[in-house]
């Protein structure tokens, strides 16, 4: 992830309680704090929430009086949290709906090298001293399969 994904960089514009259709329509990049109402009739949860650890579920009540048949009403089962757009986006391509943004931190500049560096040269020590005999027949389909993978 820190290899290949992007990352904000620069300052950021914090925009406050923006209306639901003009995030939709703008290109922001960075963390919203938002409220959203889950499906339910999704298998795997796409946001997590923190309450001593990290959940994720489709419905908050149930997750707090720990029970397994949900019953609640819309408000009981809405998410309140801060995620990354990117996280939000494919929650909305999933099913959720936004109710109510509070904050949007947007980052005008975005990078994909800000860590590649500093895996790299982890990843070369790793690489290195790590035994390739037992996944690989030769040595030449070790590089084959590291350049591949990393580049």
């Amino acid at each position: 992830v820190m290899y290949y994904d992007n990352y904000p960089v620069g300052h950021l514009k914090k925009i406050f309680n923006p209306s639901i259709k003009k995030y939709l329509e703008s290109n922001w990049y960075g963390f919203i704090k938002c409220k959203l109402l889950p499906p339910t009739n999704l298998y795997h949860p796409v946001l997590p929430i923190k309450s001593k650890k990290l959940v994720f579920t489709l419905c908050n009540q149930c997750h707090l009086d720990k029970i397994r048949r949900c019953t609640h009403n819309a408000d009981q089962k809405s998410l309140t949290g801060t995620w990354t757009t990117d996280e939000v986006q494919k929650a909305l391509e999933k099913g959720y709906k936004i109710i109510k943004i509070y904050e949007v931190q947007h980052f005008e500049k975005k990078s994909n090298t800000l860590f590649k560096e500093y895996i790299k040269r982890f990843l070369k020590i790793k690489l290195e001293t790590s035994s390739w005999k037992n996944d690989y027949p030769t040595v030449n389909d070790y590089i084959l399969a590291v350049k591949n993978a990393v580049g």
